[in-house]
């Protein structure tokens, strides 16, 4: 299992699924500018913040995103709701919280 991602994912711009799911990652969630990506599963691990653009590089044929079962602090970014072209979008058991909160 990895601890936290030290540097950028390597990605294909014709990847169209990455499953990160269950490996008790830490740090703040990837925001993968690929054309061809549609899937990004980021449940189950440790992330603690979302790349803020997250929303600005879903590319148009971008369907599912889960960020399930994370401990978040801060807001989920504003620019998820602008990405209209998802079909899901699962936060369940999220943990989303200001720092502040603590």
């Amino acid at each position: 299992n990895f601890v936290e991602l030290e540097r950028p994912i390597p990605f294909s711009l014709s990847m169209k699924i990455v499953d990160l799911h269950s490996n008790n990652i830490q740090g703040e969630v990837p925001s993968l500018k690929t054309a061809s990506l549609m899937i990004l599963d980021c449940s189950s691990n440790n992330f603690t913040s979302i790349n803020p653009a997250i929303g600005n590089n879903i590319s148009d044929i971008f369907i599912f995103l889960s960020l399930a079962r994370n401990n978040i602090y801060g807001r989920i970014p504003a620019s998820l709701c602008n990405a209209t072209q998802l079909e899901v979008l699962n936060l369940e058991a999220i943990i989303s919280r200001d720092r502040s909160e603590e």
